[in-house]
């Protein structure tokens, strides 16, 4: 310590030094900021990505539990379309979707079938 010339009214003064635990302390500061800075920035997408699936994961739930209550197969086909790019969808929904789908397909096949074979002046 370097003893300073001070006014007679200071009984002492010195000089101090910076270093030994203090630049320590902020040294460990610096590195555990930079830790936590680096994985905030890494995971930083991370509840968007998991919120947008969740958001498309509802949305091809809604589609298609509305096509299956309206018997709807436009509604059926989009929700089937929808959940085909969800990666972890409900895969008993999704079944029986299908299922109805490939019925109601069908019966609109034979539907078909029926009015070109049918007589227009008897469907009137």
């Amino acid at each position: 310590m370097a003893a300073l010339r001070a006014p007679a009214s200071l009984a002492r003064a010195s000089l101090h030094a910076k270093g030994g635990a203090s630049a320590l302390v902020y040294v460990a500061l610096a590195v555990l900021y930079s830790i936590v800075g680096r994985q905030m920035y890494a995971t930083m997408g991370d509840p968007y990505a998991a919120a947008n699936a969740q958001l498309l994961r509802i949305d091809a739930t809604g589609s298609l539990v509305s096509g299956i209550e309206t018997r709807s197969a436009l509604a059926l086909q989009e929700g089937l379309t929808k959940a085909a790019d969800v990666a972890d969808f409900n895969s008993t929904l999704f079944d029986e979707a299908k299922l109805l789908l490939r019925r109601i397909s069908l019966a609109v096949e034979k539907l078909g079938e029926a009015v070109a074979g049918a007589d227009v002046d008897a469907l009137e």
